[in-house]
Protein backbone atom coordinates (compact mmCIF):
# COMPACT_ATOMS: atom_id res chain seq x y z
CA UNK A 1 0.00 0.00 0.00
CA UNK A 2 1.67 3.29 -1.21
CA UNK A 3 1.56 6.21 -3.06
CA UNK A 4 -0.88 9.59 -3.42
CA UNK A 5 -3.55 7.88 -4.53
CA UNK A 6 -4.28 5.66 -1.61
CA UNK A 7 -3.06 8.52 0.93
CA UNK A 8 -5.99 10.84 -0.44
CA UNK A 9 -8.57 8.17 -0.90
CA UNK A 10 -8.83 5.52 1.45
CA UNK A 11 -11.60 4.72 3.34
CA UNK A 12 -12.03 2.60 6.91
CA UNK A 13 -14.59 1.08 8.84
CA UNK A 14 -13.35 3.09 12.52
CA UNK A 15 -12.40 6.47 12.18
CA UNK A 16 -10.22 7.14 15.29
CA UNK A 17 -9.00 11.01 16.24
CA UNK A 18 -5.31 10.85 17.49
CA UNK A 19 -5.74 13.74 20.10
CA UNK A 20 -1.91 13.28 19.96
CA UNK A 21 0.21 12.97 16.47
CA UNK A 22 3.71 11.36 17.11
CA UNK A 23 6.12 11.56 14.69
CA UNK A 24 8.25 9.29 16.65
CA UNK A 25 6.02 6.76 18.66
CA UNK A 26 6.34 6.06 22.04
CA UNK A 27 6.89 2.65 21.95
CA UNK A 28 10.86 3.34 20.51
CA UNK A 29 11.47 6.44 23.15
CA UNK A 30 9.98 4.45 26.25
CA UNK A 31 13.19 2.39 24.92
CA UNK A 32 15.26 5.35 26.36
CA UNK A 33 13.05 6.00 29.24
CA UNK A 34 12.51 6.11 33.34
CA UNK A 35 9.17 4.31 34.22
CA UNK A 36 7.20 5.80 36.87
CA UNK A 37 3.68 4.15 37.51
CA UNK A 38 1.98 3.59 34.24
CA UNK A 39 4.33 6.56 32.63
CA UNK A 40 7.71 6.70 30.62
CA UNK A 41 9.39 9.99 31.61
CA UNK A 42 12.83 10.54 29.58
CA UNK A 43 15.18 13.79 29.99
CA UNK A 44 14.56 16.29 26.96
CA UNK A 45 17.02 19.24 26.33
CA UNK A 46 16.58 21.93 24.04
CA UNK A 47 19.62 21.99 21.79
CA UNK A 48 18.88 25.66 20.64
CA UNK A 49 18.45 27.04 24.43
CA UNK A 50 20.21 23.89 26.04
CA UNK A 51 17.09 24.35 28.77
CA UNK A 52 16.27 20.68 29.60
CA UNK A 53 13.00 19.21 30.89
CA UNK A 54 11.85 16.03 32.19
CA UNK A 55 8.83 14.80 30.26
CA UNK A 56 6.96 12.08 29.40
CA UNK A 57 7.18 10.45 26.25
CA UNK A 58 3.52 11.21 25.85
CA UNK A 59 4.35 14.72 25.45
CA UNK A 60 7.62 14.47 23.11
CA UNK A 61 8.14 14.45 19.45
CA UNK A 62 4.29 15.23 18.75
CA UNK A 63 2.83 17.53 16.29
CA UNK A 64 -0.95 17.85 15.70
CA UNK A 65 -2.28 17.63 12.55
CA UNK A 66 1.15 16.78 10.76
CA UNK A 67 -0.35 13.44 9.38
CA UNK A 68 -4.55 14.34 9.04
CA UNK A 69 -5.16 14.51 5.70
CA UNK A 70 -7.23 17.09 3.77
CA UNK A 71 -11.31 16.22 4.35
CA UNK A 72 -12.57 15.71 0.93
CA UNK A 73 -15.56 14.30 1.97
CA UNK A 74 -14.13 11.59 1.33
CA UNK A 75 -11.75 8.46 3.24
CA UNK A 76 -10.80 8.67 6.90
CA UNK A 77 -8.38 11.88 7.65
CA UNK A 78 -6.71 9.97 9.77
CA UNK A 79 -6.08 6.98 7.92
CA UNK A 80 -1.89 7.65 8.24
CA UNK A 81 -2.02 8.36 11.53
CA UNK A 82 -3.90 4.93 12.24
CA UNK A 83 -1.23 3.50 9.18
CA UNK A 84 1.70 4.33 11.60
CA UNK A 85 -0.19 3.12 14.82
CA UNK A 86 -0.87 0.00 13.57
CA UNK A 87 1.97 -0.80 11.02
CA UNK A 88 4.66 1.09 13.43
CA UNK A 89 4.25 1.90 16.69
CA UNK A 90 1.88 -1.09 17.24
CA UNK A 91 4.89 -3.63 15.71
CA UNK A 92 7.58 -1.85 17.34
CA UNK A 93 8.11 -3.53 20.82
CA UNK A 94 8.25 -7.18 18.56
CA UNK A 95 11.39 -5.40 16.46
CA UNK A 96 12.56 -4.17 19.33
CA UNK A 97 12.65 -7.33 21.10
CA UNK A 98 13.87 -9.27 18.25
CA UNK A 99 17.19 -6.96 17.65
CA UNK A 100 17.97 -7.01 21.22
CA UNK A 101 17.67 -10.65 21.90
CA UNK A 102 21.61 -11.87 21.56
CA UNK A 103 20.36 -15.50 20.93
CA UNK A 104 18.44 -14.22 17.49
CA UNK A 105 20.89 -14.46 14.46
CA UNK A 106 19.19 -15.40 11.86
CA UNK A 107 15.47 -13.56 10.82
CA UNK A 108 12.25 -14.33 8.57
CA UNK A 109 11.70 -12.59 5.40
CA UNK A 110 8.83 -11.09 6.86
CA UNK A 111 10.85 -10.07 10.63
CA UNK A 112 13.35 -8.52 7.88
CA UNK A 113 10.23 -6.43 6.27
CA UNK A 114 8.92 -5.14 9.54
CA UNK A 115 12.61 -4.54 11.02
CA UNK A 116 13.31 -1.95 8.11
CA UNK A 117 9.75 -0.95 7.83
CA UNK A 118 9.22 0.31 11.20
CA UNK A 119 12.68 1.67 11.65
CA UNK A 120 13.21 3.11 8.37
CA UNK A 121 10.07 5.04 8.95
CA UNK A 122 11.41 6.98 11.81
CA UNK A 123 13.82 9.08 8.83
CA UNK A 124 10.78 9.30 6.63
CA UNK A 125 7.73 10.62 9.13
CA UNK A 126 9.64 13.45 10.61
CA UNK A 127 8.92 16.81 9.94
CA UNK A 128 12.78 17.51 9.80
CA UNK A 129 12.49 18.05 6.33
CA UNK A 130 8.91 19.13 5.85
CA UNK A 131 9.99 22.21 8.65
CA UNK A 132 13.36 23.39 7.19
CA UNK A 133 11.15 23.72 3.70
CA UNK A 134 8.87 25.61 5.41
CA UNK A 135 11.62 28.18 6.64
CA UNK A 136 12.93 28.85 3.07
CA UNK A 137 9.50 29.56 1.96
CA UNK A 138 9.41 31.80 4.92
CA UNK A 139 12.76 33.40 4.35
CA UNK A 140 12.16 33.60 0.22
CA UNK A 141 8.75 36.01 0.65
CA UNK A 142 10.61 38.15 3.52
CA UNK A 143 13.20 38.63 0.91
CA UNK A 144 11.00 39.65 -1.74
CA UNK A 145 8.86 41.59 0.59
CA UNK A 146 12.38 43.47 1.71
CA UNK A 147 13.06 43.76 -2.37
CA UNK A 148 10.00 45.20 -3.36
CA UNK A 149 9.37 49.14 -3.03
CA UNK A 150 7.83 50.15 0.07
CA UNK A 151 4.72 52.49 -1.21
CA UNK A 152 4.43 49.29 -4.00
CA UNK A 153 1.59 47.18 -2.60
CA UNK A 154 1.48 44.05 -5.30
CA UNK A 155 4.25 41.66 -4.00
CA UNK A 156 5.50 38.77 -7.17
CA UNK A 157 8.19 36.21 -7.44
CA UNK A 158 9.07 33.65 -8.94
CA UNK A 159 8.78 30.97 -6.57
CA UNK A 160 9.53 27.20 -8.02
CA UNK A 161 9.67 28.27 -11.34
CA UNK A 162 5.87 29.79 -11.18
CA UNK A 163 4.89 32.73 -10.37
CA UNK A 164 3.26 33.91 -7.49
CA UNK A 165 1.25 37.08 -7.15
CA UNK A 166 0.04 38.22 -3.28
CA UNK A 167 -0.46 41.80 -1.81
CA UNK A 168 1.87 43.28 1.12
CA UNK A 169 -1.07 42.27 3.15
CA UNK A 170 -1.85 39.13 2.78
CA UNK A 171 1.79 37.61 3.67
CA UNK A 172 0.51 35.74 6.62
CA UNK A 173 -2.07 34.29 4.86
CA UNK A 174 0.25 33.57 1.25
CA UNK A 175 2.84 31.82 4.25
CA UNK A 176 -0.06 29.61 5.78
CA UNK A 177 -1.15 28.87 2.23
CA UNK A 178 2.28 27.48 0.86
CA UNK A 179 3.19 25.82 4.24
CA UNK A 180 -0.60 23.86 4.26
CA UNK A 181 0.25 23.17 0.32
CA UNK A 182 4.05 21.69 1.43
CA UNK A 183 2.50 19.36 3.84
CA UNK A 184 0.30 17.76 2.00
CA UNK A 185 3.44 17.01 -0.52
CA UNK A 186 4.98 16.10 2.09
CA UNK A 187 2.09 13.26 3.43
CA UNK A 188 2.20 11.50 -0.11
CA UNK A 189 5.56 11.86 -1.14
CA UNK A 190 7.20 10.91 2.23
CA UNK A 191 4.85 7.80 2.11
CA UNK A 192 5.35 6.18 -0.86
CA UNK A 193 9.16 6.88 -0.67
CA UNK A 194 9.73 5.26 2.68
CA UNK A 195 7.72 1.88 0.96
CA UNK A 196 10.07 2.20 -1.87
CA UNK A 197 13.50 2.32 0.13
CA UNK A 198 12.27 -0.55 2.46
CA UNK A 199 12.15 -2.40 -0.78
CA UNK A 200 15.31 -1.63 -1.97
CA UNK A 201 17.11 -2.13 1.50
CA UNK A 202 16.15 -5.70 1.62
CA UNK A 203 18.85 -6.97 0.05
CA UNK A 204 21.22 -4.88 2.99
CA UNK A 205 23.17 -6.58 6.13
CA UNK A 206 22.88 -5.99 9.45
CA UNK A 207 24.15 -5.73 13.06
CA UNK A 208 23.43 -4.70 16.49
CA UNK A 209 26.09 -4.07 18.72
CA UNK A 210 25.78 -3.80 22.30
CA UNK A 211 27.49 -0.82 23.95
CA UNK A 212 30.35 -1.63 27.33
CA UNK A 213 31.35 1.02 29.07
CA UNK A 214 29.87 4.02 31.81
CA UNK A 215 28.38 5.86 28.47
CA UNK A 216 24.83 5.37 27.71
CA UNK A 217 23.30 6.00 24.29
CA UNK A 218 21.25 8.77 23.56
CA UNK A 219 18.19 9.63 20.70
CA UNK A 220 16.69 12.28 19.26
CA UNK A 221 13.71 13.89 17.40
CA UNK A 222 15.22 12.53 14.25
CA UNK A 223 17.04 9.23 14.97
CA UNK A 224 18.30 7.89 11.81
CA UNK A 225 21.11 8.71 10.22
CA UNK A 226 21.79 7.65 6.30
CA UNK A 227 25.22 8.21 5.11
CA UNK A 228 27.51 7.36 2.71
CA UNK A 229 30.51 5.13 4.16
CA UNK A 230 32.66 6.35 1.23
CA UNK A 231 31.83 9.90 -0.23
CA UNK A 232 30.48 12.98 1.71
CA UNK A 233 27.84 13.72 -1.29
CA UNK A 234 24.29 12.47 0.25
CA UNK A 235 21.93 10.24 -2.35
CA UNK A 236 19.23 8.29 -0.35
CA UNK A 237 19.25 5.38 -2.74
CA UNK A 238 23.14 5.76 -3.00
CA UNK A 239 24.05 1.61 -2.97
CA UNK A 240 26.96 2.55 -0.38
CA UNK A 241 24.87 4.19 2.31
CA UNK A 242 24.99 2.72 6.08
CA UNK A 243 22.18 3.20 8.53
CA UNK A 244 22.88 3.79 11.88
CA UNK A 245 19.90 3.55 15.05
CA UNK A 246 20.04 3.44 18.35
CA UNK A 247 18.05 1.00 19.94
CA UNK A 248 18.19 1.84 23.45
CA UNK A 249 21.00 3.28 26.23
CA UNK A 250 22.98 -0.15 24.88
CA UNK A 251 22.27 -1.31 21.69
CA UNK A 252 22.71 0.30 18.34
CA UNK A 253 21.87 -1.04 14.77
CA UNK A 254 23.80 -0.98 11.38
CA UNK A 255 21.92 -1.96 8.39
CA UNK A 256 25.07 -1.75 5.73
CA UNK A 257 25.41 -1.58 2.11
CA UNK A 258 23.25 -4.42 0.20
CA UNK A 259 25.29 -7.58 -0.03
CA UNK A 260 25.05 -11.25 -1.64
CA UNK A 261 21.76 -12.96 -0.13
CA UNK A 262 23.63 -15.21 2.32
CA UNK A 263 23.65 -12.50 4.73
CA UNK A 264 20.24 -11.09 4.45
CA UNK A 265 18.71 -13.13 6.87
CA UNK A 266 20.99 -12.76 9.10
CA UNK A 267 21.58 -10.54 12.36
CA UNK A 268 25.41 -10.35 12.89
CA UNK A 269 26.06 -9.14 16.65
CA UNK A 270 29.21 -7.08 18.20
CA UNK A 271 31.06 -5.46 21.14
CA UNK A 272 31.41 -2.02 20.92
CA UNK A 273 33.42 0.35 23.47
CA UNK A 274 33.09 3.96 25.21
CA UNK A 275 34.55 5.75 21.99
CA UNK A 276 31.34 3.70 19.88
CA UNK A 277 29.30 5.27 22.25
CA UNK A 278 30.58 9.22 22.38
CA UNK A 279 30.68 8.79 17.77
CA UNK A 280 27.51 7.70 18.22
CA UNK A 281 25.86 10.40 20.70
CA UNK A 282 27.43 12.98 18.21
CA UNK A 283 26.28 11.88 15.41
CA UNK A 284 22.67 11.29 17.06
CA UNK A 285 22.91 14.94 18.44
CA UNK A 286 24.06 16.44 15.03
CA UNK A 287 20.79 14.24 13.34
CA UNK A 288 18.45 15.88 15.63
CA UNK A 289 16.07 18.97 14.94
CA UNK A 290 15.48 20.73 18.05
CA UNK A 291 15.46 17.46 20.79
CA UNK A 292 18.12 15.24 21.82
CA UNK A 293 16.86 12.93 24.71
CA UNK A 294 17.69 9.96 27.00
CA UNK A 295 17.17 8.80 29.65
CA UNK A 296 17.45 10.60 33.03
CA UNK A 297 20.94 12.27 33.77
CA UNK A 298 22.43 11.01 30.15
CA UNK A 299 21.73 13.62 28.13
CA UNK A 300 23.64 16.12 30.52
CA UNK A 301 26.37 13.35 30.75
CA UNK A 302 26.12 13.01 26.76
CA UNK A 303 27.82 16.65 26.59
CA UNK A 304 30.00 16.67 29.77
CA UNK A 305 31.79 13.10 27.91
CA UNK A 306 32.11 14.99 24.49
CA UNK A 307 33.99 17.83 25.88
CA UNK A 308 36.04 15.30 28.58
CA UNK A 309 36.97 12.71 25.93
CA UNK A 310 37.81 15.48 23.30
CA UNK A 311 40.77 16.94 25.63
CA UNK A 312 43.86 16.56 23.70
CA UNK A 313 45.48 13.97 26.20
CA UNK A 314 47.72 11.01 24.62
CA UNK A 315 45.03 8.41 25.20
CA UNK A 316 42.31 10.31 23.30
CA UNK A 317 44.15 11.24 20.35
CA UNK A 318 45.33 7.49 20.16
CA UNK A 319 41.37 6.56 20.21
CA UNK A 320 40.23 8.82 18.21
CA UNK A 321 42.83 7.98 15.53
CA UNK A 322 42.29 4.14 15.81
CA UNK A 323 38.92 4.88 15.32
CA UNK A 324 38.94 6.62 12.01
CA UNK A 325 41.49 4.50 10.93
CA UNK A 326 38.78 1.72 11.13
CA UNK A 327 35.71 3.59 9.61
CA UNK A 328 37.89 4.10 6.18
CA UNK A 329 39.25 1.14 6.58
CA UNK A 330 35.82 -0.93 7.09
CA UNK A 331 34.24 1.26 4.60
CA UNK A 332 36.83 0.37 1.63
CA UNK A 333 36.33 -3.51 2.92
CA UNK A 334 32.04 -2.68 2.31
CA UNK A 335 33.43 -1.45 -1.07
CA UNK A 336 34.94 -4.30 -2.05
CA UNK A 337 32.37 -6.72 -0.29
CA UNK A 338 29.74 -5.06 -2.70
CA UNK A 339 32.13 -5.84 -5.77
CA UNK A 340 33.34 -8.92 -5.10
CA UNK A 341 31.13 -10.77 -2.03
CA UNK A 342 31.64 -11.60 1.53
CA UNK A 343 32.69 -14.51 0.95
CA UNK A 344 35.48 -14.02 -2.12
CA UNK A 345 39.54 -13.89 -1.73
CA UNK A 346 39.49 -10.31 -2.35
CA UNK A 347 37.97 -10.18 0.99
CA UNK A 348 39.44 -12.06 3.02
CA UNK A 349 42.93 -10.79 1.64
CA UNK A 350 41.84 -7.59 2.83
CA UNK A 351 40.81 -8.66 6.23
CA UNK A 352 44.14 -10.13 6.24
CA UNK A 353 45.69 -7.00 5.59
CA UNK A 354 43.73 -5.44 8.76
CA UNK A 355 44.85 -8.23 11.06
CA UNK A 356 48.32 -6.97 11.08
CA UNK A 357 47.10 -3.35 12.14
CA UNK A 358 47.23 -2.28 16.10
CA UNK A 359 44.02 -0.03 15.54
CA UNK A 360 42.24 -3.39 14.97
CA UNK A 361 43.82 -5.35 18.25
CA UNK A 362 41.48 -7.24 19.55
CA UNK A 363 38.75 -6.21 17.76
CA UNK A 364 35.14 -7.77 18.17
CA UNK A 365 33.90 -7.55 14.41
CA UNK A 366 37.15 -8.43 13.08
CA UNK A 367 37.47 -11.35 15.08
CA UNK A 368 33.87 -12.16 14.17
CA UNK A 369 34.24 -11.72 10.53
CA UNK A 370 37.76 -14.27 10.30
CA UNK A 371 35.48 -16.39 11.98
CA UNK A 372 32.47 -16.78 9.33
CA UNK A 373 35.72 -16.44 6.39
CA UNK A 374 37.35 -19.48 8.01
CA UNK A 375 33.92 -21.37 8.16
CA UNK A 376 33.68 -21.46 4.35
CA UNK A 377 37.15 -21.87 3.60
CA UNK A 378 38.88 -18.55 3.26
CA UNK A 379 41.76 -18.38 5.48
CA UNK A 380 43.32 -14.62 6.87
CA UNK A 381 46.68 -15.76 8.21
Amino acid sequence: MRGRCLLFSSTMQKTNKPNHQHFIPRSYLNKFAESKKDKRFVDAVDLNSKKKLYLSTKDICVKSGLYTLPKTGKGNPFFLENYYAEHVDGVYPEVYNLLVDKNKTSISNNQKHKVLNTLLSLYFRTPKFLNAHNNLIDRVIDRALELTDKEKEDIEIDFDGKPLKFKRGEIDGIKKKLREENRQIFLSTHFDVWHQFVTYKYQCAMSVFEVEGDIDLVTGDNPVNIHSAVQNKFHLFDPTNIIQVPLDRRHFLFVFPNTEKSQINRINRGIRDKYFALTSNLQTERMAENWLLGFPGTVEKHFGDQKKYNEFTEENLKAVKHMEQKTKLMAHLLAIIQVNGFFSHAAAQKVKEFRKLECFKGDHELNKIVIELVRKGFLTV
